[in-house]
């Protein structure tokens, strides 16, 4: 009972903090793909040719 009293106890300190972390870097992962999934949808040439600007650049009256 003492060595199952201490593993959890190291695991409620330490490895409950490591957890949420890893949880916390897992969402913004996904959340990350998402954005790359969803950008390659709308525009599927800028995995060939790259992103293109949003905004056309003005060149001064040219």
């Amino acid at each position: 009972m003492k060595d199952i009293g201490g593993g959890l106890s190291r695991f409620v300190n330490s490895g409950l903090r490591e957890y949420e972390a890893l949880a916390v870097e897992g969402r913004r992962t996904v959340s990350d793909i998402d954005s790359a999934v969803r950008s390659f949808e709308r525009n599927p040439n800028q995995l060939i040719f790259g992103s293109k600007p949003s905004l056309p650049e003005y060149h001064g009256g040219q």
